[in-house]
């Protein structure tokens, strides 16, 4: 299941906060693509082709201006569970 800011859609996912915001408690503010420049479209066609071709993805965050404006995890990884970058 695909999941972009808690919304679930139709392909697998990937995880975007990194180990090291999590280790320091940090919280990286979020915001949508649009908001800040970027097309929605272009993200999933970006993870829809990375699914496709690459056989070992845990994780993808796109950060933008300081922003998290994607984020994703393909299962069985997820973004409360830590793994190794």
């Amino acid at each position: 299941m695909f999941f972009v800011h808690g919304v679930p859609a139709t392909i697998l996912a990937v995880c975007l906060t990194t180990n090291l915001a999590c280790a320091q408690g940090m919280v990286l503010p979020r915001s949508t693509p649009e908001s800040q420049g970027v097309e929605s479209q272009g993200i999933r066609e970006f993870i829809e082709a990375a699914d496709e071709r690459v056989n070992s993805i845990h994780s993808f965050m796109l950060v933008r201006h300081g922003n998290v404006v994607a984020e994703a995890w393909w299962e069985p990884e997820a973004a409360n569970k830590p793994h190794v970058l």
